[in-house]
């Protein structure tokens, strides 16, 4: 009797094994509903899936079929399928160590269905998706290695993001229609490259308060509603290459005052309402290229003046239609020595060539750094402009015009002032046309206005 008790009991244990068939060990893929719905059948105790799971088929509505899969070790492809409207079938997944790609599927407008999974290994990739409205599903994701999400049309809103806090690779986000970027409010470093790229929706970057320093390259580009970086007061350090280019609609980079390293190369190129460099006060090196081009509105570089000189590889300004302020410490001091090229062109009258730019760091014009703010109009003139000032105490006022040599024109005032705004109407058509500097020196310190004489 023992012996066919054991005997039943190893009959038993075989019949089991031959009807529970372990995962598949070289992956699976899946083209049809009818093989989504069958996985059940065939593989019932397949929860955790060493290998690669690929799903593309045109008549896949749902994945309902693999609600028993916890984790998977490989890639998740969920790929070219016209009639998908759903991925709740993967609600019970925590883990994917590999790949996850979620691309060419036009039906789907939200990611319910990966609510339980938390961290990837790999790339995370969501593009392409026309009637994804939000990436609702993604709530417990707290970590990915990198993040892109391109090319989904109708995506106005990153809402069920909001708890990614950390980026140990790089992010991408562009082509979409975002309005908002504030549910990344919980980043504070990204370990890889940070690219915002055509983003033509988005007016500023709130959801970046946070970030603290960015690994590799940073790059903005191609957002033409974008006015406001501010939401990066935070930001210190960029590890790479720094790039700004065709935001059409900025007119500042004040939100860059926290900025003290850059390990790239800076190229600030066709933002054709930026007019200042200011906030860039605090960016001490660079580690490659300086490039300042095609910026129709910038009309000084002061902002970079602090940019040490060794820290520069070459140096390219050209084509900045109304740029005539360039002697600023940091460019002269390369010109006095460069570590590499130098092209300086097509820029307005006093930074129009390597030699104008040499001559006015010669000059010995003092660089502003006072409180009282001098400007002028018109300027360009051709007989005469008017120069304002305002001061915020009663105070002894010398206001000197410079040619571009050094040499005094004229002195406009030597005198005590009382509290207030002050103009001054300076005639110089007996003078030639050219660069001239005015200079106002009170108790607040030395301000200094370029003017451009004209015929």
């Amino acid at each position: 009797m023992r012996r066919l008790i054991i005997a039943y009991i190893l009959l038993l244990c075989g019949s089991l094994m031959v009807s529970s068939q372990p995962c598949p060990p070289n992956g699976i893929t899946f083209t049809t509903q009818a093989q989504v719905d069958s996985f059940p059948i065939l593989y019932p105790n397949c929860i955790y899936m060493d290998s690669c799971v690929e799903i593309s088929g045109s008549n896949i509505t749902n994945l309902d079929g693999l609600n028993q899969l916890k984790s998977m070790g490989a890639w998740l492809y969920i790929t070219n399928m016209d009639s998908l409207v759903s991925i709740a079938g993967l609600s019970n997944l925590t883990h994917v160590g590999g790949e996850i790609r979620i691309i060419y599927n036009p039906m789907l407008s939200n990611l319910e269905g990966l609510n339980n999974l938390d961290s990837t290994n790999e790339t995370f990739f969501v593009f392409h998706n026309d009637a994804l409205l939000d990436v609702g599903g993604l709530e417990g994701l707290t970590m990915v290695n990198s993040l892109v999400i391109t090319g989904n049309d109708s995506l106005t809103t990153l809402e069920g993001i909001g708890n990614l806090s950390t980026v140990n690779g790089d992010l991408h986000i562009g082509g979409n229609n975002l309005e908002s970027l504030t549910d990344f409010n919980q980043l504070h470093y990204i370990n890889g490259y940070l690219f915002l790229t055509i983003l033509d929706s988005l007016e500023d970057l709130s959801g970046f308060e946070n970030l603290d320093s960015i690994g590799g390259n940073f790059r903005l580009l191609y957002t033409s509603k974008l006015s406001s970086i501010d939401a990066l007061g935070n930001l210190k350090k960029v590890g790479g290459g720094f790039e700004l280019l065709h935001n059409s609609n900025l007119e500042n980079v004040h939100g860059l005052h926290s900025l003290q390293s850059i390990g790239g190369g800076v190229i600030i190129q066709n933002c054709s309402n930026l007019n200042t460099f200011s906030g860039l006060d605090s960016l001490t090196s660079i580690g490659s290229i300086l490039v300042i081009r095609d910026n129709s509105s910038l009309n000084s570089l002061t902002g970079i003046d602090n940019i040490e000189s060794e820290s520069i590889t070459e140096l390219t300004i050209a084509s900045n239609n109304q740029l005539s302020f360039c002697e600023v410490n940091s460019v002269c001091d390369y010109l006095a020595s460069p570590n590499g090229s130098v092209e300086i062109h097509n820029n307005y009258l006093g930074c129009n060539s390597q030699a104008e730019v040499e001559e006015a760091c010669t000059v010995g014009i003092p660089e502003q750094r006072s409180t009282a703010q001098l400007t002028t109009h018109t300027n360009p003139f051709i007989t005469s402009t008017t120069i304002e000032y305002e001061l915020i105490e009663p105070s002894h006022v010398q206001l000197t015009i410079y040619n571009a040599i050094g040499e005094v024109v004229h002195m406009a005032e030597n005198r005590m002032m009382q509290q207030g705004k002050h103009s001054f109407i300076w005639t110089a058509d007996r003078l030639p046309e050219g660069l001239y500097y005015g200079v106002l020196r009170s108790a607040k310190g030395v301000a200094v206005v370029k003017m451009v004489k004209q015929r």
